[in-house]
């Protein structure tokens, strides 16, 4: 079986649709936040659990949430997440 989508990754949400045979496309909604965009947040809690998306987003505890990591795709930039103890 093939799949054929586009993904979006803009710095602020990212987003992918698939292409429909009438030149439009659907949109691919984020089932856990209900949105059509997902948020390029990432918050590793204390126990370390990934977190992404619209909860990472607007997590209070802002030492552990990244945003606009994308900016640094294929550097070698490392993220600390201090109350995980993980650098990732």
């Amino acid at each position: 079986m093939k799949y054929v989508f586009g993904i979006d990754l803009g710095t602020t949400n990212s987003c992918i649709a698939i292409p429909n045979r009438d030149n439009t496309c659907t949109i691919v909604e984020n089932i856990t936040d209900r949105m059509q965009v997902t948020p390029s947040a990432v918050w590793i809690n204390q126990r370390g659990r990934i977190v992404i998306g619209q909860r990472a987003y607007t997590c209070s505890n802002i030492r552990d949430v990244r945003k606009e990591f994308k900016r640094d795709m294929g550097t070698e930039t490392v993220y600390d997440f201090p109350s995980a103890g993980v650098q990732k």
